[in-house]
């Protein structure tokens, strides 16, 4: 009998996974049912996660040796998913992303029907009428043509549509190539262009100048939340307090920031960070809004938490280098 996995480019994972069974107190008849519980799993992460918990390993040490040997296993079964997408987000922490979604009912409204293109593309790939005609046509949107602005720039710079004969149409080859991955690899490269590539002052109204310098710091903002775990709770005001003084001696040195922008740090992290950023992207779990739907705190869930670390651990690839 050929075994599910046999005559891949890494046969030696069958080995270690051999081994690791024996030390995980359970013998070969486990394996194929492995095999299956990885390649039914929607991303590596989650195989890896199926895996421990369907041998109750408990030692962390052992668990990291199953970790990496499940995703070499998972990448070998699905050899159309780049192996540099080798992150540890689960697709189902963020299938229900706002930033997610919006993308998603973007592009299939676009590739329904495509839209009238801006003329000047100064302000967006899409004329102003098209933006709000979507923004009032798909709820996730919620009436906002800002955030239509924004996510068409992100399906733009992913090169997922382009201009032809001044409609703004889907590119299908790409666009099948972005569908084929898994979703929590079509979310980091969302994720990766809004953060990095983005110009945010675009999408913000009344912080235009101030962000364009705070969107330069948003590694620094990585490290402080080192310590995070998942269940912590913020309020929204004493998290933005938090940021500000551990931040503002620093800007100040190096007269980054003007004694303005600096007194409105505190809108930046409480109306864009916190809302437009950590909520947007299902990193957070709001409780107590205002009566504007703003939180006034918010609970960081496993997300959240699983990205942030990996911005700051792990070398991550160009989310537009992914597509090639």
């Amino acid at each position: 009998m050929t075994h599910p996995i046999r005559g891949t480019r890494n046969e030696r994972s069958l080995v270690h996974m051999h081994a690791l069974l024996e030390l995980s107190g359970r013998d070969g008849d486990d394996l194929t049912r492995m095999i299956d519980i990885i390649r039914n799993a929607p991303d590596s992460a989650t195989a890896m996660y199926e895996v421990v918990n369907f041998l109750h390993v408990q030692d962390s040490a052992l668990q990291e040796k199953w970790n990496k040997h499940v995703s070499q296993v998972w990448f070998e079964l699905h050899p159309n998913v780049p192996a540099n997408l080798n992150l540890f987000i689960m697709s189902q922490d963020v299938m229900l992303s706002d930033a997610l979604m919006e993308v998603h009912g973007l592009l299939q409204e676009l590739a329904e029907r495509p839209a009238r293109a801006n003329e000047l593309l100064i302000t967006g790939v899409l004329h102003a009428s098209e933006e709000q005609r979507i923004a009032d046509t798909l709820s996730v949107f919620a009436g906002d043509g800002m955030n239509v602005r924004r996510a068409s720039a992100i399906v733009e710079e992913l090169r997922l549509v382009r201009i032809v004969k001044n409609e703004v149409r889907v590119v299908k080859s790409r666009y099948n190539r972005f569908q084929a991955l898994p979703l929590s690899a079509q979310y980091y490269m969302v994720w990766h262009i809004d953060m990095y590539h983005l110009d945010w002052k675009e999408y913000a109204y009344g912080m235009q100048s101030h962000l364009a310098v705070f969107q330069q710091y948003l590694p620094m903002i990585w490290e402080l939340l080192e310590h995070t775990s998942v269940g912590q709770a913020h309020s929204v005001d004493e998290f933005a307090w938090h940021v500000v003084r551990a931040f503002r001696p620093l800007w100040q040195q190096e007269n980054a920031l003007g004694a303005y922008e600096q007194s409105a740090l505190h809108a930046m992290i409480n109306e864009w960070l916190v809302d437009k950023v950590f909520a947007r992207y299902g990193l957070v779990d709001r409780m107590d809004m205002d009566i504007e739907g703003s939180p006034r705190a918010f609970m960081w869930n496993r997300a959240g938490i699983t990205l942030l670390h990996s911005e700051r651990t792990i070398k991550l690839p160009c989310a537009i280098d992914v597509l090639e």
